[in-house]
Order: C-alpha cells, then sequence, then structure tokens
C-alpha cells in the first residue's frame, strides 16, 4: 500500500512539473515587442491599463472612441486608432503587425521599421529616412495605404503579387473584386516572408488599384479619403440598422437618439400632419 502511495505521489509531482516547464517553454517563446499606451483598449480580451507591454501573439484591440500607441523601438511606433485590431508577432528581429480592421499609423526612422500586414497586402518603407504612413483596411479585404512621409511599398500577397511603390505625398486604395475572397491573416506556422520574397496565395483574383496625390489638407490622423469615408459611412450605416433591429440600454443615448431619428424619418405622416412631415424634411 506504501509503495503504490509513493509511485502516486511520484507520478503526480512528475505531470506538476511538466505542466510547469510547458508553461516556462511558452512564456520563453513570447517576447516582448513594445510598450504600449493606450486608452479603452484590449489584448486577448484583457483591458490594458494607461500603460503595459505588448508580446509576440498579442491581439491589441480598441474600442469606439478608443486608441492605443505601440512603441516598438526608440525610433518606430504604431499607432492604433479606435475600433482597430492588430496582432504583432516577429520573424527574427522583425515585428509584423497584422490588421484585419480598423486603420494604423506607422511613424519610423531607420531600418528598423515593422511590416505591416492587412488579410491581402504588405506594406513597409523603401529606405532608412524617416517613413510615416497610414494602413487602413477596407470591407471585403480591401486597403488604402498613404505616404504621408517618404517612400512606401505595398506588395499584393495574394493575386498577381503586384508591388507598388507610393511616392511621397500619394495614396494607393485597393477594392477587392465583387466575388470577394476569403479573409485570413497568415500566422506564423504558415512561414511569413520578408517583403520582395513573397509567395502569392492560392486566390488568384486580384483587386482593383487607384493610385492619387494625397488630397490638400490630408494627414495621417484625417486622410480625407473618400474610401475611408465611404467605408466609415457604410459602417455606420450597418450599425444604426442593428439598433433598429434590438432595444437600446438604458444608458446607450447614442443608440436612443440613432432609433428616434430613424422613426421620425421613416413613420407615414397624414395628409395635414404638417409637424410630421417637417420632420422628415
Amino acid at each position: 500500500m506504501l509503495i503504490h502511495v509513493e509511485r502516486k505521489r511520484a507520478l503526480l509531482l512528475a505531470v506538476g512539473l511538466l505542466c510547469l516547464s510547458q508553461v516556462a517553454a511558452a512564456s520563453e517563446s513570447r517576447k516582448v515587442v513594445g510598450l504600449v499606451r493606450s486608452f479603452r483598449a484590449s489584448a486577448g480580451g484583457i483591458a490594458i491599463p494607461s500603460e503595459g507591454t505588448i508580446l509576440t501573439g498579442d491581439v491589441l484591440r480598441t474600442t469606439k472612441g478608443g486608441g492605443a500607441t505601440v512603441v516598438l523601438s526608440q525610433t518606430t511606433r504604431a499607432v492604433l486608432a479606435e475600433e482597430t485590431s492588430v496582432q504583432f508577432e516577429s520573424l527574427g528581429d522583425r515585428v509584423i503587425a497584422q490588421i484585419s480592421s480598423g486603420e494604423m499609423i506607422v511613424e519610423t526612422v531607420g531600418n528598423d521599421f515593422p511590416f505591416a500586414e492587412t488579410p491581402k497586402y504588405v506594406v513597409q518603407p523603401v529606405g532608412a529616412g524617416k517613413s510615416v504612413y497610414l494602413v487602413a483596411v477596407l470591407p471585403d479585404d480591401g486597403a488604402v495605404v498613404t505616404a504621408h512621409a517618404g517612400k512606401i511599398s505595398i506588395t499584393e500577397i495574394g493575386g498577381s503579387g503586384r508591388t507598388v511603390t507610393l511616392p511621397e505625398g500619394q495614396y494607393a486604395a485597393m477594392t477587392a473584386p465583387a466575388s470577394g475572397a476569403s479573409r485570413q491573416l497568415r500566422s506564423p506556422s504558415q512561414g511569413k516572408q520578408l517583403a520582395g520574397k513573397l509567395a502569392p496565395a492560392a486566390d488568384s483574383t486580384s483587386a482593383t488599384w487607384h493610385i492619387a496625390q494625397l488630397p490638400t489638407g490630408s494627414t495621417p490622423t484625417s486622410p480625407m479619403i473618400s474610401e475611408i469615408s465611404n467605408a466609415h459611412s457604410g459602417l455606420k450605416d450597418r450599425a444604426e440598422g442593428r439598433d433598429r433591429d434590438r432595444g437600446c440600454d438604458d444608458d446607450d443615448r447614442d443608440c436612443r437618439h440613432r432609433k428616434s431619428h430613424h422613426r421620425r424619418h421613416h413613420r407615414k405622416c397624414d395628409e395635414g400632419d404638417w409637424d410630421c412631415r417637417r420632420d422628415q424634411d
């Protein structure tokens, strides 16, 4: 009986040590990507305080009205706008910021710049000078990339594998064909390639590219680009549609305002009800 108990204890101890070693190995395999200063942001579903640390594999999400700045090095930072989702990975010493929704601004000087990757494109600066660029994800895997400072390279992951270099002061809007491709970011296990050595994905459908000068007065935080504005309008319309189909929380004033506005503008008016007709004008 004593021998049986000792064996059981030894087995439990071995299992415990194995679990601890696996946890330690997992922790060692994840390295610090950068420091984050945020407002209304979370990583892994956990709210981030005003300052925190981002590790490889973390998904940083900002909510409506929120934002986050990730300091990747002394000369590089990424700024996430509201309602943006970015997963941070690494390939050797290079940081890869996989943006699946929203908008991200990258400011960098030197050769330690990150690769910004959308579901369809890889974006990086050209040269070691100062670069400031915006990457915005549009519906159906489309994207907008700006070159507010420096030259910016864009490589299509699937389709033609096309690479375009934007001169400073231009932007590119890539809109997906009507057929649409499956929305999926590549994972590290799928073997990320450095830009210039990208293997085209299985999908061979190419997007439509529109390249033009940045509008007068355009800034990274206020790009004034119609493709981005239209995408925001579409998201707002869908949000209002969802609000009409659901009830509003007691403290959700925005939801209640939209529902009230919609009811006023879509109700039927009697022929002599001028107050009703005035509301609809």
